[in-house]
């Protein structure tokens, strides 16, 4: 299973199209990965990488949609904060646990789960406000 990039994610706003690129080229590398039984190798420094990585990323589209007063702001906004908490917990099992397959399996769905639906849907909403306001 292969998580890249096509057209149909864009939202249009090179910013934020760049950031999902390197994002989803990144969760393909762990999904690669998890598939070549070197999973355990790769969470954590992809946790950490997505917590620091998602702060920058999430500030950018909170500052877009301040800017623009989008009026989805607040759920987007909470869709942000409960990534970040399921991040967390991730990172705790992780600590807890190791990187056991099962763990590692949730990891990778949830994640993917979670980017494609919140790409596919929440920001490409943002994408189609943003763009609307700057003709």
């Amino acid at each position: 299973m292969n998580i890249y990039w096509t057209a149909e994610l864009a939202t249009g706003m090179e910013l934020i199209d760049q950031q999902h690129r390197e994002l989803f080229a990144r969760i393909d590398r762990l999904v690669g990965a998890c598939m070549a039984g070197k999973g355990r190798e790769e969470t954590g420094p992809m946790l950490e990488f997505m917590e620091n990585y998602m702060e920058e990323h999430f500030a950018a589209e909170e500052r877009l949609m301040a800017d623009s007063d989008y009026p989805r702001a607040e759920f987007h906004v909470q869709e942000h904060a409960l990534f970040r908490e399921r991040l967390e917990v991730f990172k705790r099992e992780l600590a807890d646990k190791g990187s056991e397959a099962d763990l590692l399996t949730a990891v990778n769905q949830s994640i993917v789960d979670w980017l494609f639906d919140h790409v596919c849907i929440e920001d490409r909403d943002l994408g189609a406000h943003l763009r609307a306001q700057q003709r």
